[in-house]
């Protein structure tokens, strides 16, 4: 099997969303959890923060309603994708 390329940080942040899409958290959770430094996990949820991704309440992180707004976008595109295929053909 190839390796595929990653870009470590994307790999991070993403694993920090997949988290706190299954539960709240708090930074020395999430680094627990996913073996990372607490530096680490803080910079990526300020990041996460600072475009929508999660907010704080209290010590504890949350996923936001962003990520369900993209996916809402993401199904109504390919629902009119579907819809003009055959217009298309």
């Amino acid at each position: 099997m190839t390796e595929q390329y990653t870009v470590k940080a994307v790999d991070r942040a993403l694993d920090i969303v997949e988290s706190l899409v299954e539960s709240e958290a708090s930074v020395s959770t999430l680094a627990r959890q996913l073996e990372m430094p607490k530096s680490t996990v803080h910079d990526h949820l300020r990041t996460l923060e600072n475009r929508g991704y999660v907010y704080q309440s209290g010590r504890q992180y949350h996923a936001s309603f962003r990520l369900l707004f993209l996916g809402e976008k993401m199904r109504d595109n390919m629902r009119l994708y579907n819809l003009s295929k055959p217009l298309l053909r």
